[in-house]
């Protein structure tokens, strides 16, 4: 172990630097501290040769170019724990800190507008983090996948929320917002936009039931997703949009539950279907009801001709499917993973089936005679492909 402290001058690098304090291996070097000038390649040095042994790291004297933390600047830095950086930098670049699993402190002082792209994706070891009043701009996965962060507070300052900024963080309790904040506004923990027509993000490690405020009007992509202490879901009449994935990944969730007067989307037996039922949304993936039980599995209404994106995604414990002879249909990841589902069979109705609609289902398949796809080239070059790589690994398809 070495701790280091060291000034690099307009005419040295921190390679030349190091050097000259007697480092000839900077991998041995576990804590150490920099003043002076710091540019893009100093911090490329650190991540190219520093990444696996250096613990803590202090720059918060130092003058950064550009008053940036430049883009993957300490990505994948799997040992550092702890970052200190000046009160002069105004952007944290995008990927940043990406994959520093180990990280779980590093300041962000009050002169950040702007945490872009994925800049602290992947660090697992964050468990809270001050965002600072400065801030006005959270970009697109800039906390994606910090699985140990545990509250969000956002400042009054905040004006945009990129898309899945705290998606896959599976420990938030809670997300609180400044009163005085102009876009955005927090109710019982969940994230919406300021009059409460979107609903944001719902904390991810909450635990019950959850109905959505009739103020609602959309729910937002992957808002829903990866909760898995959600067990049942209430839908008012007021909403008209249902994100991407907005329900995804929701293991234990096992009804949801739509007002009638809903214009655009129905329930029936707990199962999210458009207003007509013409296409089927979702089949919660932890629907146990006695039917099921029963049954071991699910009988498709026969109104349905389209079976959606993810509609039986994740749900694991899904035996059998009956896909009646009105659908048309079937979306990519349809029914992926859905690791206990036995057989399928796919009626002669059925000519548009998606690349990925059984992507790591182990189903064994079968396919009416008359079914045109069994038959077209496409379709051969498809189920061919499937085998090939791996996709289908145990599938096999044969008319019966």
């Amino acid at each position: 172990m070495t701790n280091v402290s060291l000034t690099i001058t307009p005419k040295m690098r921190l390679k030349q630097a190091l050097k000259e304090a007697g480092i000839e291996n900077p991998a041995t070097v576990t804590k150490l501290a920099v003043d002076g000038i710091i540019t893009k390649n100093d911090f490329e040095y650190i991540r190219k040769n520093m990444a696996e042994t250096l613990q803590e790291l202090d720059i918060g004297k130092a003058t950064v170019e550009i008053n940036k933390i430049p883009d993957s600047a300490f990505m994948d830095c799997k040992s550092l724990i702890s970052v200190i950086v000046p009160d002069t930098i105004i952007t944290i670049g995008e990927f940043a800190f990406a994959g520093c699993s180990g990280l779980s402190f590093s300041n962000i002082p009050n002169s950040v507008i702007k945490i872009e792209h994925s800049a602290f994706s992947g660090c697992s070891g964050l468990t809270w983090i001050d965002i600072p009043a400065s801030v006005t701009e959270i970009g697109d996965f800039a906390f994606f996948d910090c699985s140990g962060l545990i509250l969000i507070d956002i400042p009054a300052s905040v004006t945009e929320i990129g898309g899945c900024a705290f998606d896959f963080c599976s420990e938030i309790t809670d997300i609180t917002v400044d009163f005085d904040n102009i876009a955005y506004k927090s109710k019982n923990g969940v994230l919406f936009n300021k009059n409460m027509t979107e609903l944001i993000l719902y904390p991810k490690s909450r635990q019950g039931d959850y109905t959505v405020p009739d103020s609602v009007t959309k729910i937002k992509d992957f808002a829903f997703d990866g909760c898995n202490g959600l067990t049942s879901l209430i839908i008012h009449d007021s909403v008209v949009e249902i994100g991407f994935l907005a329900l995804g990944h929701c293991e234990n969730l096992y009804s949801i539950t739509v007002h009638p007067n809903n214009p655009l989307f129905r329930s029936e037996n707990g199962v999210l279907f458009d207003k007509d039922m013409t296409e089927l949304l979702l089949y919660p993936a932890g629907r146990q009801d006695d039917e099921f039980y029963l049954c071991g599995g699910y009988t498709i209404p026969d109104s349905v001709v389209h079976i959606g994106f993810y509609a039986f995604g994740y749900c694991y414990g899904l035996i059998s499917v009956t896909i009646p002879d009105s659908v048309t249909k079937i979306e990519d990841f349809a029914f992926v993973r859905c690791f206990s589902l036995t057989s399928v069979h796919i009626p002669a109705s059925v000519v548009d089936i998606a690349e990925m609609a059984f992507e790591d289902c182990p189903a064994f398949i079968t396919v009416h005679p008359d079914n045109p796809i069994k038959n077209a080239e496409k379709s051969q070059k498809y189920f061919y492909l499937m085998l090939r790589y791996g996709i289908l690994k145990r599938y096999l398809c044969k008319k019966i």
